[in-house]
């Protein structure tokens, strides 16, 4: 008895979360929750494909770097080293002419033909790619938010047409159960319950073709997110939360 009070205490608390979601529905004010989607949608940067885009931002930032300090490889530094010299650093008192032997550093700098229009050149290339990947970057971006909409819209909807069909389930259930017992007490014939079975059996297969869509719309959200869903509705309801 205990077990069966529990029994229906679930049951009717099942059906009645299912029957809300299905009478928000004819609510005049209904909507799809734009305002949830668009904030989703902010939560793009934590794909994957932006954190690669960003560390490619970085690299083109190093290349810009490198090329305008890149006319620093043709300085080079060089010095004569000798007994007169060592003794004139160690501070030795012994005076020696020592005019064969200056200057005792050297700085080289070599400039090839063409080198400042090279070099110029390389720079522009290098600040070009890095705005080229930022572009790419912020175009990814904007792509990833456009989808996330859509695809939050996509698993919203398959949630409202779960429960709507969780409640028409779970009325045939109960029609069938109902005319297995009459069928078990020879109340109604064969027909009556092969009918009453198969309208239950095909709406336990609409159920599974349904739950499969909802799951799937829901990984393709998550997937887009970079993050579980769950998660990312509790950063967008507490901005604080968010890394």
């Amino acid at each position: 008895m205990k077990y069966s009070l529990a029994f229906f205490i679930f049951f009717f608390s099942l059906r009645g979360n299912t029957q809300n979601l299905a009478d928000s529905i004819t609510y005049a004010g209904f909507s799809l929750q734009d305002v949830i989607a668009e904030k989703l949608s902010d939560l793009a940067v934590n794909n994957y494909q932006i954190k690669i885009a960003n560390k490619e931002i970085n690299v083109s930032s190093q290349d810009v770097a490198k090329s305008k300090a890149a006319w620093l490889n043709n300085i080079s530094v060089s010095g004569n080293l000798n007994e007169y010299s060592l003794k004139s650093t160690l501070g030795n008192s012994i005076i020696t002419p020592q005019l064969n032997f200056y200057p005792r550093y050297n700085i080289n700098l070599n400039l090839p033909l063409g080198f400042f229009m090279t070099r110029i050149s390389e720079v522009k290339i290098a600040k070009i790619n890095k705005e080229k990947s930022i572009d790419q970057r912020d175009k990814t971006l904007n792509d990833l938010k456009q989808q996330i909409k859509t695809q939050y819209q996509l698993y919203l909807s398959n949630k409202y047409l779960l429960a709507i069909h969780e409640s028409t389930l779970q009325d045939d259930k109960i029609l069938f159960e109902r005319v297995q017992t009459q069928f078990d007490n020879n109340q109604v014939d064969l027909e009556v319950y092969s009918t009453a079975a198969k309208k239950f059996n095909d709406q336990l297969t609409r159920k599974i073709s349904l739950l499969r869509e909802f799951n799937a719309s829901r990984y393709a959200l998550e997937g887009l997110l970079g993050m579980d869903l769950n998660e990312a509705l509790r950063q967008i309801s507490n901005p604080s939360r968010r890394k």
